[in-house]
């Protein structure tokens, strides 16, 4: 049966190790930082409070999400972020990611915020979903190369 909870210290390390590839992969290539980039940012997130709900199955991590509060919020309510999804690839389409956020979402409701927010690049196959969900799409980073 697939459990969706905190992650513990330990596990939060193995997870913190796999960031480079995450970004990259979520990110659809666009950020090519290496894993110390990656692992900074997150470790600033980290510090600030977020934290990794994992789906578990059998002692088995198959995905995870990195939730907590959103310091960049455009509206005067508390805002929470999600900061990383991950399915790994052999368990995608099966409903493990809907359940992390669905468990995120009621984790953070349950914590008082009132907004979730989260970034998602173009191309990244997640987007549906998060429309599934009910994200509506509020911005667009745009990006130029100058050389």
């Amino acid at each position: 049966m697939l459990i969706i909870r905190k992650a513990n210290e330990r596990e939060e390390a193995r997870l913190f190790q796999k960031m480079g590839k995450t970004v990259e992969e979520s990110t659809v290539g666009f950020a090519q930082n290496g894993n110390q980039a990656s692992a900074d940012m997150f470790d600033l997130l980290l510090k600030s409070g977020a934290y990794y709900l994992i789906a578990q199955e059998h002692n088995l991590i198959k995905g995870w999400i990195l939730i907590g509060q959103d310091f960049s919020t455009l509206k005067p309510v508390q805002t929470a972020g999600i900061f990383s999804l991950y399915v790994s690839p052999e368990y995608r389409s099966s409903g493990i990611g809907r359940k992390l956020i669905n468990g995120a979402l009621t984790e953070l409701k349950q914590q008082g915020y009132q907004q979730v927010q989260l970034y998602v690049f173009t191309g990244n196959p997640a987007k549906c979903l998060y429309e599934q969900i009910g994200f509506k799409d509020i911005c667009t980073l745009m990006s130029l190369e100058i050389k």
